[in-house]
This record gives C-alpha cells, structure tokens and sequence, in this order.
C-alpha cells in the first residue's frame, strides 16, 4: 500500500506494516527536536571547527540557550586546548567561577544521542597558569560558581 512508502519515507523503516493508522506516524514525523539543552546556557570562546554561528543555532534548536558573554547563568563554555591555554577574559572567567570548559565535541555526541550526556570526559583543563577574572561578580541575586580551593 501507499502507507508502507509514506512511512520507509519518514525514515520509519523499522514501524510493521500493519493497520496502525498512518496519522500517528506523522505526528512522529512532525515532532520538534527534543528539548535536550533545555535549561542549560552555552558560551563560546576561541576558534573552532566549525562556525560558531552553526553551533548556536544548534543548541537554540535544542533547546538551550546562549550567551555571548560568561555569566553566572552559563552552564558551559565550549572552547578549545589552545584558547584555554592562552586563557582569555571568558576563559579565565569561567574558570573562576568553576563553569566547565568544554570541546565543542561535546555538542554532537549530546546531539548524536539525544540527551544531555555527562560532561567530564569532554572537559579541558587549564594551563595551570589562571588568570584573575576581571573583577567580575555575579548578578544580585544568582550565585557565581566557586571552585573548590586547593
């Protein structure tokens, strides 16, 4: 039947072939991407592979939010070895506020799963050679991240 094309069409490949009625298929089919970023804040710093502009539209589209600059309300800096080790203003604010500096690796292995995937392994560290963030608080009422003191 014409059903059994429409649905190997959608990308349903796996569905039987039976009577299902073919409107809840493409119901599926219709669904906005999951919401996996959802309540999550992103910040870029540094040169990346890809354009930056390509991966702000990805994590808008899944649900997340971005920042053009480090404030207490990101979640994530997406950076890379060579940025954090010159260390930058939001680099070195993000450190200071123990916000994770992550790969940018570590938006398509969350997007190639579809959830938000545990951050660690993504993780780059610091030179060693911190730099003070620019005494920059934390807006009234948000709370700034604080490293564990060593």
């Amino acid at each position: 039947s014409s059903c059994g094309t429409r649905i190997l069409q959608c990308g349903h490949a796996s569905r039987k072939r039976t009577q299902e009625p073919l409107v809840g298929v493409l119901e599926v089919c219709a669904m906005p991407p999951k919401a996996i970023f959802k309540g999550q804040t992103f910040a870029f710093s540094g040169k990346l592979s890809q354009p930056r502009k390509e991966h702000e539209e990805l994590v808008a589209k899944m649900g997340g939010d971005v920042s053009q600059s480090v404030t207490a309300s990101v979640t994530f800096l997406v950076s890379n070895e060579a940025d954090v080790k010159a260390c930058p203003a939001k680099v070195a604010t993000a450190q200071g506020w123990g916000i994770p500096i992550v790969s940018e690796g570590y938006l398509g292995v969350c997007f190639a799963a579809k959830k938000l995937v545990p951050h660690a392994k993504f993780v780059i560290e610091g030179s060693g050679k911190k730099r003070k963030a620019a005494a920059v608080e934390a807006p009234a009422g948000k709370k700034a991240h604080v490293p564990d003191e060593a």
